[in-house]
């Protein structure tokens, strides 16, 4: 994450000379020094709050998509249901992976990249964007990432399906 956000720094050109890395080791050496093992785990948290909901509702959602486009489609098993038809259930449940815990990927971000919320809890971190921003800031980027979800999960859903049915055949 600290990689990422100090490539979006250097052409902002808001990058100081204490942010540069070298790579990923040189991130885990420095926040080792710095900070000590604590410091890999910060915003370790605020990612499982928006691990669990996300992938519950992720794969809530897509195996209930494609169910609902089985009988949709009168198909007699779910493996008769087109590979195109999956794909899309696939980006339905990204976009709803993204949406329902956005709020803690924010703090996440935060938490991991921001020195101003370093020592932090989530909850401290949510009510502070809030109070700044309303829930308008918790929501800063979704946009972008639902773009980027749809057909990433459209492809990586029919690819799995795509793979699961050739091994059966095996």
């Amino acid at each position: 994450m600290r990689m990422q956000v100090q490539d979006a720094k250097r052409r902002l050109g808001t990058l100081r000379p204490q942010e540069t890395y070298s790579g990923p080791l040189d991130v885990v050496r420095r926040v080792l020094r710095d900070e000590g093992v604590a410091g890999l785990y910060r915003g370790h948290a605020a990612c499982v709050m928006r691990e669990v909901p996300g992938n519950f509702a992720w794969f809530g959602v897509y195996e209930a998509s494609v169910r609902w486009n089985q009988e949709r489609l009168g198909c007699a098993s779910r493996e008769d249901v087109p590979l195109w038809v999956k794909g899309l259930c696939g980006s339905l449940g990204g976009v709803c992976y993204w949406v329902l815990p956005y709020p803690f990927d924010t703090a996440k971000t935060l938490l991991t990249c921001d020195q101003r919320f370093f020592g932090w809890s989530t909850r401290m971190v949510l009510r502070k964007v809030y109070q700044e921003q309303g829930a308008r800031g918790l929501y800063k980027g979704l946009g972008v990432t639902i773009a980027r979800a749809v057909p990433e999960h459209y492809l990586l859903f029919m690819i799995f399906e795509w793979a699961d049915a050739a091994l059966q055949r095996v």
